[in-house]
This record gives C-alpha cells, structure tokens and sequence, in this order.
C-alpha cells in the first residue's frame, strides 16, 4: 500500500513497450533527453515485487552524478510511472480517502492490470517500499557490473592520458613556434 492508499497487483504489469524504451529518467521529468539517467538493462517480477538492473548513462553528467549518489547511499528509491488498464476500487471508494499508506487497511484502488512506461530514481516515492537496497539484496549488482565499471573506468583513463598527452604536444608546439 503506497502513501495515497493504492496497490499496483505485481502479477498485472505489462512489461512489453517498457522493454522496447526502458527509461530511467529522473523524478519523472519526461522534459528532455538530458533528464535520462539511465536504461534499465533487465525488468521482471521476481518474488512479488518488480525487480530492474539500472545501467546509467555516464556520457550524461546527470546519471553520472546519480550513479554516484545511490553508489553512495543518497538516492534510495524508485517510482514507477504507469498507464492504469484495469482497477478495482476498495470500501471507500476514491483516492484520497486512504490511511496514509499503512499496511494492513483495506486500499482506495488496486490496479490489477498496469503498463509500465518507466521506471524513476526519486527523492522520495510514493511506495515507501520501492527502495534500491530491495533491488540490491535481489542480485542488482553482479560480478559482471563490476568488470564493465572496471573496463569503463580503464578506457576513460586512458583515453585522458592520450588526451593530456595530445594537450600537452600541442601547446609545447604553440609555444615553439611563438
């Protein structure tokens, strides 16, 4: 049950257009290419709960400063932005009539069918439950995220020191020839 008295049913998620364009943008801001922190490289229901791999876009100096930031333990959480298909309604009828999100009462509305249009690193979602350590403890980060980071992490050092390199040839050259 999230903060506004509703429950998405797990078993009910389309999964298929999300998989086409899997987004990870921040805080739902749809305004513009440079909001995209990153792609979700897998999404599956796993256990109940909807389970995704984030691979962030470090070309972008947004999603390099997000990866950092949940690396680091500041960005905890994730909200999913969805197209309700299919709903049921709870003894009070209507959102907003809800108990603040806690567990146990009978939920406004249950969506029993959603299509998932994207998947965002938020401050702070409206699931209390929608946390980054839940995807952590469920295998997020594998061996093989390391050894990409670690090549990653190779090339663009290397890359800077050919760059540095190049830098540096240029301007003894500019300084010869003045």
């Amino acid at each position: 049950v999230d903060r506004y008295n509703e429950v998405i049913d797990q078993r009910g998620w389309q999964l298929e257009n999300f998989r086409k364009n899997p987004v990870i943008p921040d805080c739902h801001d749809y305004s513009s290419i440079g909001k995209i922190l990153g792609r979700a490289i897998s999404v599956n229901v796993v256990d109940g709960k909807l389970v995704n791999r984030v691979q962030f876009a470090m070309d972008n100096p947004l999603g390099a400063m997000a990866c950092k930031m949940a690396k680091g333990g500041f960005i905890k959480s994730q909200s999913v932005g969805f197209i309700p298909l299919e709903w049921t309604n709870g003894a009070a009828g209507g959102i907003g009539q809800g108990n603040g999100g806690q567990t146990g009462a009978v939920p406004d509305r249950t969506y029993t069918k959603a299509e998932l249009l994207e998947i965002s690193l938020v401050a702070v979602p409206a699931n209390p439950g929608a946390t980054i350590g839940a995807a952590l403890e469920s295998g997020a980060i594998g061996k093989s995220d390391l050894k990409e980071l670690y090549r990653y992490l190779k090339q663009l050092c290397s890359s800077e020191a050919v760059a540095d390199d190049h830098t540096r040839s240029l301007g003894a050259a500019n300084n010869d020839e003045h």
